[in-house]
């Protein structure tokens, strides 16, 4: 339960400052943090799949790693937005 934590939160953050470089993608502080937790989520449960060990990473792996993935998800949802709006 403490690696949702960590992942979900780490993705708000990540996808927020994604937002401030990206920002014709910006969601919104509520939209970017959506992403931000799906990101993060979706990493805890699909790492095992692609070979990474989450439980044996440092800290700041695991924050960089999910901020990350909170950026790209961000991105990516932005993107997805903009073509359809």
């Amino acid at each position: 339960m403490e690696l949702f934590v960590q992942s979900a939160i780490a993705g708000v953050v990540g996808a927020n400052a994604g937002a401030v470089v990206l920002k014709d993608l910006n969601l919104g502080l509520f939209g970017n943090s959506i992403a931000g937790v799906a990101a993060g989520c979706i990493l805890v449960l699909g790492a095992p799949w692609i070979g990474l060990d989450l439980e044996i990473m440092g800290l700041l792996q695991k924050v960089a790693l999910s901020g990350s993935s909170g950026v790209i998800a961000m991105a990516i949802a932005g993107l997805v937005y903009n073509w359809l709006a």
